[in-house]
């Protein structure tokens, strides 16, 4: 997705994409789908005061809006355990508030929830591995958990002070949290303690990250920069997309794996096929640059 509102879709694994335009005012930060029909988007703008969440039960060709608590306050991350039950995730700027909705109806009605201690700083993402356990990244580096579907979300501790950017959840004791910078750290203990992997570049930070599984997972970030790993993080392959900052990344499988741009180059998608050793790239917009697989 891109900003007014504009969410694309493809029946044809990437090949070709189909514009939807949703009414929303602002970029999507977010979209997760449950399957093949209903999913949902989340996005605003902080210095707007716009916030919202979208629900698609049509493959993507539709989206409405949900009447979400804070429509002032950008909506940074979803995730979704069902069809019906859910998290969104956001705030506004420099501390001046964040949110926390649930729903258990399919975005009919939202409950808000909160963290304790009671945090003003925007969620920058949210990662449920069931109905009741999940962890939440705050924009000041806290992370929350909760066990008991959001009721009580408390801080973990333990693990370094770092500016947090992306989680991968999969199960309640095992996650996966990436820095805006280079390091991930993971917990297979429901965050008692935690282990640092790093990423080979010290030039990139860590935008995004996805995983099929604990060995294969991708990150991505700043200057094109993408690696990827096969061993849970202890050795990467190193690839450039010859783009701006890489926002967003996807692996449907351990070797096919979509990304996205938004910087300079205005909707750039690009897919990797590992295991034919071959790129294909697709754009809305313009182009910057093509992903050739090398550094």
């Amino acid at each position: 997705s891109n900003g007014g509102g504009l969410i694309l879709y493809s029946t044809n694994n990437g090949t070709n994409w189909t514009k939807s335009f949703t009414g929303a005012p602002n970029a999507f930060y977010d979209v997760q789908m449950k399957n093949s029909s209903t999913g949902y988007a989340t996005g605003g703008n902080y210095f707007a005061g716009t916030g919202y969440c979208y629900k698609t039960t049509n493959s993507g060709i539709n989206w409405i809006s949900l009447p979400i608590t804070t429509p002032n306050m950008q909506m940074n991350s979803a995730s979704f355990v069902d069809v019906n039950t859910g998290w969104i995730v956001g705030g506004l700027p420099f501390g001046t508030g964040s949110q926390i909705s649930k729903t258990t109806n399919g975005g009919l009605t939202w409950a808000t929830q909160v963290t304790t201690p009671a945090s003003t700083s925007a969620h920058i993402e949210i990662g449920m591995a069931d109905a009741n356990t999940g962890y939440l990244l705050s924009f000041i580096g806290t992370i929350f958990k909760t066990t008991n579907g959001g009721t009580n979300w408390t801080p973990i501790t333990g693990y370094p002070a770092l500016s947090w950017q992306s989680i991968k959840v999969f199960s309640p004791s095992t996650a996966y949290i990436a820095e805006f910078g280079t390091n991930i750290i993971k917990t297979f203990d429901g965050g008692l303690t935690w282990s640092t992997i790093t990423t080979p570049s010290s030039l990139a930070s860590i935008f995004s990250m996805d995983w099929t599984d604990l060995n294969n997972g991708m990150v991505v970030g700043t200057q094109g920069y993408t690696a990827k790993t096969t061993d849970g993080g202890i050795t990467w392959t190193e690839r450039n997309t010859g783009s701006s900052t890489i926002t967003g990344v996807s692996l449907v499988s351990k070797d096919t794996v979509y990304a996205v741009c938004d910087r300079n180059v205005y909707g750039a998608i690009f897919r990797l096929y590992d295991n034919l050793t071959s790129v294909s790239f697709n754009t809305t917009v313009g182009i910057q640059g093509f992903w050739n697989g090398t550094i």
